[in-house]
């Protein structure tokens, strides 16, 4: 259990920092958080990171399409999965599936 939440917590700093380095147009190195992400233990994220490349390929420097793309991939998945998306948005962007922020 410990092992995993050790994972779980490496993975949204992961996600965290890319997002943080794609808002800041550095896309080598948000590509380079999410190479290096320890995905096999947890493989809920796999789409998320999936989303996120994706995004960062496409060099979008607004966070828009990617919250976009995340919000309709937790609409058509289910529940695991959901819930890395969630966790996503609530981590990396401040938001729920609703679009309100929330303050930490």
């Amino acid at each position: 259990m410990n092992s995993n939440l050790g994972e779980l917590i490496r993975i949204l700093k992961g996600l965290r920092a890319a997002v943080g380095y794609h808002e800041l147009r550095m896309p080598q190195h948000a590509m380079r958080c999410l190479h290096g992400l320890p995905l096999a233990s947890i493989n809920a994220f796999e789409p998320v990171v999936e989303i996120l490349r994706r995004g960062i390929i496409k060099n979008k420097a607004d966070a828009a399409s990617i919250i976009e793309a995340l919000r309709e991939a937790a609409c058509s998945v289910p529940s695991p999965m959901k819930d890395a998306f969630n966790l996503t948005l609530v981590v990396c962007y401040g938001m729920g599936l609703t679009g309100t922020v929330l303050v930490f």
